[in-house]
């Protein structure tokens, strides 16, 4: 008899577990708070709707080079409010180097911060007047923003710097376009 009473007891129990976990996978998911992370240079860029992100975002390594590999990383994915996140934080500690700027700059560019965007190429080809993909990008973003000259400027020092390249040769395509817009 007592056999029987603990065996029931185990399936009465088993039962209700089941009960309760089927419960459990098909409630219905309340919509999550939005408490995550957003970019405080991109209006209405959140990163994520949980405190998970929030702690991913604070224990963004304090490295300089892991910064940068980090960036680099979620750029090439397309995650351009995480990149931006590191370049700057990047930046904070060397501000000096001109391909972390273009790659910040090019990062807003993206998510439509092309005036941040030209700040950072300009800043970068002061570091380095050379810099042919500075030069590349600064005429791709004055030429959005209407500034025919300054880009034509930056894509004939794109020929000049790498004369024979695919960038000049896409540079002379641009520049050839930009007279006949009207």
């Amino acid at each position: 008899m007592k056999s029987t009473f603990v065996r029931d007891t185990i399936l009465i129990v088993a039962v209700i577990v089941i009960f309760a976990a089927a419960y459990f996978i098909f409630q219905e998911k309340p919509e999550p708070k939005n408490t995550g992370f957003k970019h405080p240079d991109i209006p209405g860029m959140t990163m994520g709707d949980s405190p998970e992100m929030d702690k991913f975002i604070a224990d963004l390594p304090q490295n300089y080079d892991e910064l940068i590999g980090l960036g680099n990383n979620y750029m090439d994915q397309g995650i351009y409010a995480l990149a931006i996140e590191c370049y700057q934080r990047a930046v904070a500690i060397d501000s000096a180097d001109a391909n972390v700027l273009i790659d910040l700059g090019a990062c807003f560019h993206a998510v439509g911060g092309a005036e941040k965007a030209i700040g950072l190429f300009e800043k970068a080809l002061v570091i380095n007047p050379n810099n042919v993909i500075g030069h590349f990008n600064s005429g791709i973003v004055y030429r959005e923003l209407g500034n025919n000259e300054m880009a034509k400027r930056h894509w004939e020092k794109v020929v000049e710097l790498a004369p024979g390249t695919a960038m000049a040769d896409t540079s002379l395509g641009f520049i050839n376009h930009l007279g006949h817009d009207h």
